[in-house]
């Protein structure tokens, strides 16, 4: 059922401009009385009124109410009832274009009007009620835009007052007192939530003049299911009279701490019930969406400005540390943004490039350190692998030149990454870079003395070589030949690893060197996977294999057509197992005593490879299984 509020005269006879569109309604219909009524909020109320006032009420009460249709007339033109003080009444009823308020004149007379509004009066009548509805929706209008100034003055003292704050509960204090007092609340209080979503501790307060303090430890199930069922649900919590909405024990306890209305907001976070904040008041009071709605933004500004706090404070210790482990160390970095601008440069930068950071910062590195190529020709950014990083998400290393401020070059080693964000989002790139002119200088140095002393090493075998065919002129011949052969697969095997700087070489290849002079003509397979042996390790297996070859060609199978020779090798973990397998020879009968070939496999190459060699003279062919332990390389 609708309620009438009661107005005063001072109230009625305030509000001008109704009270001038009723003295034009009673002119036009020549009545004694006019009246307007506003519907708001489910409230009618009596706005303005000419004539007997309390005669008007009870006609409206008695028979008009109940018969207005939206945009429809009611007229009863002649009345014929002792109780009623008119004769004739006709109303009409108009909404507002937000729906949500509507306008009602009402004329009447104590003479009865059989032919009631007709014509021109009813539009008449109309167009008066339509402007009563747009002065309210002005005034509507007026008062929104009142409001959400307010609105926007308070957001905007909130956010003056707590920009400069960095902690949490200085923040909270700050905005429970200013969020109490626009509100004209008794309280405004906030609270952290215990694990178990059911105790909370209200950890701050504002409190207006009057109210006490509430801060302290409380369970959320004391203040009733209607409490425990909305903000675990993580829905607010809005209760307009304590007494009047809740059972009595849940009522008394709100009571209790000088409560009798509320609005509480649960805080969220991760799925979870954390905190929370509310404002209270000491008498009921009908909270408006406006007014839930402004606590909510309240709530969700101040949680992420204390967020924001706390992130900055962490960022700025994590910079502070990050700043001193860049300040220090001796590798250049530079921080490009997603322009590929420079928006960081470490001490190292600065003293590497010859520039201040204040010269690269907001330019292109590639424009300052890397914008030419040595013939004075122009370096684009877009072919720069530095650069590259950026575009194709992908790290890239490798040496440029770059140029001094005195226009000069010099090489550096660079490593540059892109910076991506959660989506997978290039947004930088991070390039470190130092100067390698002395590491330069040190390799063609160290080139110069490796192709020095492989020279040198030559020249000795040869000599080695030269002094061995003329002291044995008059030995064996096949001793002198053997010699000599070992000396020449010795030579082969240094010639290997001299054209490769002495660094690990593949063993697959020292196997095809050392056996490649004696197989022609004859059937040989190798396999096995690659792998790199360190330079001892590999000058001891070209002999090994060389010896096996020159015993095959001169004994086994390599010594007739049709002969061959299966090679394998396995590595498990750091051990390597090779063996030969002679085929197809003549008949192997296993000598008397063991030469000096045999002597040298199993006892010298043996204690070479710190491992074990064993051959066996095998009807079919000669076999020769080799385990030796392989040294780690370096990654």
């Amino acid at each position: 059922m609708q309620t009438v509020e009661a107005r005063s005269v001072d109230e009625v006879s305030s509000d001008d401009a109704l009270t001038g569109l009723l003295r034009l309604a009673r002119q036009l219909f020549q009545t004694p009385a006019a009246a307007f009524w506003v519907r708001e909020r489910g409230t009618e109320r009596l706005a303005a009124c000419l004539g007997d006032e309390q005669a008007l009420r009870t006609a409206y009460d008695a028979d008009l109410r109940a018969k207005f249709e939206d945009r429809q007339f009611v007229v009863l033109p002649d009345i014929n009832a002792e109780e009623d003080p008119f004769r004739f009444k006709a109303g009409i009823r108009e909404k507002l274009a937000s729906g949500l308020a509507s306008v009602t004149l009402i004329i009447a007379d104590t003479k009865a009007r059989p032919p009631g509004i007709i014509g021109e009066q009813r539009s008449a009548f109309q167009a008066i009620c339509a402007q009563a509805v747009t002065q309210l929706e002005l005034r509507h209008s007026q008062a929104t835009q009142a409001k959400m100034m307010d609105r926007l003055s308070f957001f905007d003292r909130l956010a003056s007052a707590t920009q400069e704050l960095e902690d949490a509960t200085a923040i909270m204090r700050t905005v429970a007192r200013l969020t109490g007092e626009f509100l004209d609340v008794s309280i405004c209080a906030y609270a952290d939530m215990h694990a178990d979503e059911n105790g909370f501790t209200i950890t701050g307060d504002w409190t207006a003049p009057g109210s006490a303090s509430i801060v302290g430890t409380y369970k959320l199930s004391d203040f009733g299911d209607f409490a425990v069922s909305n903000l675990t649900s993580k829905l607010p919590l809005v209760v307009d009279d304590v007494i009047a909405q809740l059972p009595s024990d849940a009522a008394a306890t709100f009571q209790s701490i000088g409560i009798a209305a509320t609005i509480c907001l649960p805080l969220v976070k991760d799925d979870r019930l954390i905190a929370l904040m509310a404002v209270h008041d000491a008498r009921p009071r009908i909270w408006t969406d406006a007014e839930l709605g402004l606590i909510g933004e309240v709530v969700e500004r101040s949680w992420a400005h204390i967020e924001r706090v706390r992130a900055e404070r962490i960022l700025r210790e994590t910079s502070r540390r990050l700043n001193a482990i860049l300040s220090n160390t001796r590798e250049a970095v530079f921080l490009m943004d997603e322009q590929q601008i420079c928006v960081y440069a470490n001490a190292a930068a600065e003293q590497l490039t010859g520039y201040s950071f204040e010269a690269m910062r907001g330019r292109p590195l590639h424009d300052v350190v890397h914008h030419k190529k040595p013939d004075g020709s122009h370096y684009p950014i877009e072919e720069c692998p530095i650069d590259r990083a950026f575009p194709e998400r992908a790290q890239t290393s490798g040496e440029e030149l770059f140029v001094a401020p005195d226009g000069s070059f010099y090489p550096v080693g660079f490593t540059a990454s892109p910076v991506l964000d959660d989506e997978g989002k290039p947004i930088g790139t991070v390039i470190e870079a130092r100067n390698i002119a002395d590491e330069k200088r040190f390799q063609e140095h160290q080139v110069l003395l490796i192709d020095e002393l492989n020279h040198r090493a030559k020249n000795l075998l040869a000599i080695v070589q030269g002094l061995v065919a003329q002291t044995m002129t008059s030995s064996d011949p096949e001793i002198r030949k053997a010699l000599e052969g070992r000396l020449m697969a010795l030579a082969a095997a240094h010639s290997l690893l001299t054209k490769k700087n002495w660094e690990p070489a593949p063993l697959r290849q020292l196997v095809q060197d050392a056996i490649g002079p004696h197989v022609a003509g004859h059937a040989v397979s190798m396999e096995g996977p690659e792998l790199m042996l360190p330079s001892k390790t590999a000058i001891s297996m070209v002999l090994a294999v060389h010896e096996l070859a020159t015993n095959a060609v001169k004994y086994g199978s390599l010594s007739v057509p049709g002969g061959g020779v299966d090679v394998r090798w396995n590595v498990e973990g750091d051990e390597l197992e090779f063996q030969w397998q002679e085929f197809g020879g003549p008949p192997v009968v296993a000598p008397a005593k063991r030469g000096f070939g045999s002597k040298m496999l199993e006892r010298g190459l043996a204690a070479e490879l710190d491992g074990s060699v064993e051959i066996e003279f095998l009807t079919e062919g000669v076999s020769c299984k080799v385990r030796a332990s392989i040294p780690r390389l370096p990654a």
